[in-house]
């Protein structure tokens, strides 16, 4: 038999973990949180798709409303194919970028808040939760 590491219980100085616990652990809590995750979630799609489909909208029902418009070409392409092809597009991207970005930072909000209700800086005295990893000196 042959021994390749020492009997230690493990690393000295290495920080206990709290016990990790799911968002299961409390029903009503849970499903308040979930509830307000999806609202804003919910909220924040309805509004890249108003901030996108109302412009968007509006690109045709100026092309019928002044039928003149419709008339002019730059570069040999009609004006409506111009402003649908090329304008609309740094519209979706700047919209997309924006909803990725707003949704990336609500989850890590929720997931702060998670963190922060399961895993208080404080616990109550008699907690499982360590307050300071012993020391060993």
């Amino acid at each position: 038999m042959r021994i390749t590491a020492p009997r230690a219980p493990g690393p000295a100085g290495r920080p206990l973990r709290a016990p990790v616990r799911d968002v299961d652990s409390s029903a009503g809590v849970r499903e308040v949180y979930l509830r307000s995750l999806l609202r804003v979630q919910r909220r924040l799609a309805v509004g890249v798709l108003a901030a996108v489909a109302l412009p968007l909208a509006a690109v045709p029902l100026a092309f019928a409303a002044v039928p003149a418009l419709s008339s002019y070409r730059l570069g040999g392409l009609p004006l409506p194919w111009l402003v649908l092809g090329l304008a609309i597009h740094p519209l979706l991207f700047a919209a997309s970028v924006w909803y990725v970005r707003r949704a990336e930072q609500t989850e890590v909000d929720f997931t702060a808040l998670l963190s922060a209700d399961l895993f208080p800086t404080d616990p109550p005295s008699g907690s499982p939760l360590p307050i300071d990893p012993p020391s060993r000196e």
